[in-house]
This record gives C-alpha cells, structure tokens and sequence, in this order.
C-alpha cells in the first residue's frame, strides 16, 4: 500500500491533529507501506495566481515552457496524490474552516484533465478507489452543541474529494482541546476512535 500523509498544523509536536494522525498512519502501515509525507507548515504550497490560472486554462499542447513550469510544482503534488492508496489528512479547524495551506493544497489536487474530466457533458472524478481518512483539531466541540451548525470544514472536504470521485471518506476529531471537561480526554477518545476504525 501507498499512504500519503499530509500534515497542515504548525503547532508540531504539540499539536493534537499531528499526534492522532502519527497513531493512525501507525495503525495502518505494515511492512511493505510505502508512506510519503508532505508537511504543509513547512512547505506551505502556493496559492493560486495568475500564471498558474492561464497556464492551467491553455490547452496542454499550446503550453509555453514557462506555462508548463507554472505547473510543475502543481503536477507533482497531483502525482503524488494519485500514486497513493490510502490519504490521511491531520488539520486543525481554524474560524469553523479549512486553514488557507490546506485549501491551496486542496486547489493544486482538484485539476480538470488530472483528477476530474467532463464526459459526455457531466463532470467525472478520476480519484476513485482510494480512502481518505481527516483527523480534525478543534478547540471547542463541533459534533454535536451550539457550534456543530458552525462547521464549514468537514463538508467542504468532502464536497472537494467528492467531485474528484474520492467518495470514501472517515473523519476522526479531537475536538474541546479548550474546552474544561473535555480537554482531558480529547486525545485519548480520538486515538480510540483510531483504534476502532482500523480494527474494523
């Protein structure tokens, strides 16, 4: 198996996401795992600007040699991604939403002619038959309470890697890192969900 870990907190070693998702990239790797990791903290992947839009939106035959180096760091993460069987994806949730490095990694992934194509008029997406599992970081609690109308994040994961036919999604949160009461056994009760997943 190919599992390719992407890491978006810039917290490190203290952060909850980062150490829930070490347990499950753990939890599932065997001897012949091939695990690739992408830090996004310290490789924040660039937005998207002018020339990476034109570049993308010229036919892939009229492309200049500068237009194709537009794509090129585009282009590998896609490869990347594709060559994976498994994505394990540890964020925070920052203001109820995806943090701005994730969705520009996300923006590099989702590329039509790559990871979606237009078939007989409808949008395809090429990335089936891969598992993504997101462990989510959050400072209050979003499952259930007041905030749970709040979350933008987890559906918006899943409304991006859907399109791209990537449907088979697990979402495992650590969730009221701030919050009295809960703080405590936030990590526990995430790497337990961990467990109970990949013993299934």
């Amino acid at each position: 198996m190919n599992l390719l870990a992407i890491d978006v907190s810039p917290r490190l070693d203290n952060s909850y996401s980062r150490n829930v998702s070490s347990h499950l990239v753990a939890s599932l790797s065997s001897p012949d795992t091939v695990v690739v990791r992408r830090d996004l903290a310290a490789e924040p992947p660039p937005h998207l600007d002018a020339v990476f839009l034109d570049a993308y939106l010229t036919p892939s035959t009229a492309r200049t040699e500068a237009q194709r180096d537009a794509l090129a760091y585009s282009d590998m993460l896609v490869d990347e991604f594709l060559a994976a069987d498994t994505i394990v994806i540890s964020t925070p949730m920052w203001n109820f939403g995806v943090p701005s490095t994730l969705k520009a990694w996300i923006d590099h992934i989702v590329r039509l002619g790559r990871t979606v194509d237009i078939r007989n008029g409808s949008f395809e997406g090429l990335a089936f038959g891969r598992k993504m599992y997101v462990v989510v970081g959050s400072g209050d609690l979003y499952t259930r309470g007041p905030l749970a109308m709040m979350d933008m994040l987890t559906p918006s994961i899943r409304a991006a890697f859907s399109f791209i036919g990537l449907h088979d999604i697990e979402f495992i949160r650590v969730e009221g890192t701030n919050v009295p009461g809960s703080r405590t056994n936030a990590l526990p009760r995430a790497i337990a969900e961990v467990d109970r997943q990949t013993a299934a």
